[in-house]
């Protein structure tokens, strides 16, 4: 019998699902660069707090910091057991230039560390495993340099003054990065991008009761949720430098607290910011542009929006059940609602109370009516007798005392802007924010880009040859 009359349609469909799955990760492994030096295939290895060389795949080094043990160059197969793992180890270790793939199936890790100090994992990539690089109760780690993709959890991370440097997650089906209960780390240079969702929603980095970290230049674009998050006793932490588009949330902080978030740019997220059940949040000098909302605030008190630019929201910020909070010296513009709107849910306990909103510029939002909707308690429209700039009223300003002479009129109540800006028409460009920074998005780095153009090929192939196999069935 001719071979194509017992292939079924299922049967061919999952062979060239397999053909190309394998196919991918040969090109991504090629798309990150070669691992530098020689390779070698190598059983899954095991380091239980005693290190010598020549066992385990360690080629040299004594164990001190200045002359680590060193682990490199070895391609392991994780597809039934993990791949690397180190545990109880002080000794000095680098791990470098490893390749893990295949653990997916069996809930394995590709590199798990555990109650060990003084790791080093650099240059490494893992592909398809359960988790990708996972350390717990760890400390004194350095992360350099991995790429880790196309795993449920790309890397999961319980640990205390550590450092993740130039280091990329993209494509796993749950979390890019998540760290939980560490503490006083440093996130440099990294992206998480990508990660997409497949087995709930994914986020790029999330970090779970852990704080003291300190995230900088960093990219986390196109997750299917969070690009960030910082959730439940995540305090005191610092973003600096960070973009954060295409997600759900660009930035979602829930039960947290003293968070910092400067010089970050927000692009074409459902939220940019959203703040929920959060406290003493400051979010200085930002960019948040073409999200539907720029700043969404919920049961949230004692943050404060300063220096920021909000351009082409929906919304530029929306404050509801969010008492005393300070919107201060932004440039809030070109939005097709409301650049503010204050509010209360309905059965919720908190209300919007004594809320400060001044030293503003509103210009041309809400399609030419009134720029701002206040349905809160008290809140504070005035401060230091300057009110804010509102395109649609540029005067009269009779006693020159730069004042306009009547109030602008809010929607949603009785509240006004007692003492707007005066300003020439057409003369409001420049404004309060305007820090003459990039948003921070690489225009030049795809990497989406070639898997679309992969996954428009392999439904090509399926649209193509699936009627051939159909009718030789």
């Amino acid at each position: 019998m001719e071979w194509w009359r017992i292939i079924t349609f299922k049967t061919f469909v999952a062979s060239l699902i397999a053909v190309v799955l394998l196919l991918s990760s040969f090109i991504m492994i090629s798309s990150e660069g070669d691992v530098n030096g020689q390779v070698t295939f190598h059983s899954p290895i095991r380091i239980m707090g005693v290190m010598e060389v020549g066992t385990n795949g360690i080629s040299s080094g004594s164990g001190t910091s200045d002359d680590p043990f060193i682990l490199e160059g070895v391609v392991v197969n994780s597809s039934v057991t993990d791949g690397i793992v180190i545990e109880n180890v002080t000794q000095h270790l680098v791990i470098r230039n490893c390749v893990v793939v295949y653990g997916m199936r069996n809930y394995v890790s590709g590199i798990k560390v555990r109650n060990s100090t003084n790791i080093t994992i650099s240059s490494c990539q893992v592909y398809q495993t359960r988790t990708g690089i996972n350390i717990s109760s760890s400390g004194r780690i350095s992360l350099w340099d991995n790429y880790v993709a196309s795993t449920h959890t790309g890397y999961l991370l319980n640990i205390n003054d550590s450092m993740m440097v130039n280091c990329s997650a993209e494509w796993n089906g749950y979390y890019g990065m998540r760290f939980h209960d560490s503490n006083n780390n440093q996130i440099v240079d990294s992206s998480s991008s990508n990660n997409c969702g497949v087995l709930g929603v994914a986020s790029g980095l999330t970090m779970l009761n852990s704080s003291g970290n300190t995230i900088k230049e960093c990219s986390f674009d196109l997750n299917y949720g969070e690009g960030v998050s910082l959730l439940y006793g995540s305090d005191d932490n610092y973003l600096s430098g960070c973009s954060m588009g295409w997600n759900v949330n660009g930035l979602y902080v829930i039960g947290s607290e003293l968070n910092r978030v400067e010089f970050c740019s927000f692009r074409s997220n459902t939220n940019g910011i959203s703040l929920s059940n959060a406290t003493f949040t400051h979010i200085d000098n930002c960019k948040l542009r073409s999200n539907f909302k720029g700043v969404h605030l919920y049961r949230s008190q004692y943050n404060r929006l300063f220096g920021s630019i909000l351009e082409s929201n929906d919304e530029g910020v929306s404050i509801f059940s969010s008492p005393n909070n300070r919107i201060i010296g932004n440039k809030i513009s070109n939005g097709s609602s409301y650049g503010v709107i204050i509010g209360n849910r309905v059965g919720v306990e908190e209300r919007s109370n004594g809320n400060m909103v001044w030293e503003n510029w509103f210009i041309g939002n809400n399609r030419g009516f009134v720029q701002a909707r206040d349905q809160g308690d008290g809140t504070i429209w005035v401060g230091d007798n300057r009110g804010n700039l509102w395109s649609d009223l540029p005067g009269p300003d009779n006693d020159t005392d730069g004042i306009v002479d009547i109030p602008y009129v809010l929607h949603g109540g009785s509240s006004q802007d007692e003492s707007p800006i005066a300003h020439e028409v057409g003369a409001v460009e420049e404004g309060p924010g305007e820090m003459g920074y990039s948003d921070g998005v690489d225009e030049g780095s795809k990497p989406w880009l070639v898997w679309t153009a992969l996954i428009i090929l392999f439904a090509a192939v399926i649209v193509f040859l699936a009627p051939m196999v159909i009718r030789r069935r």
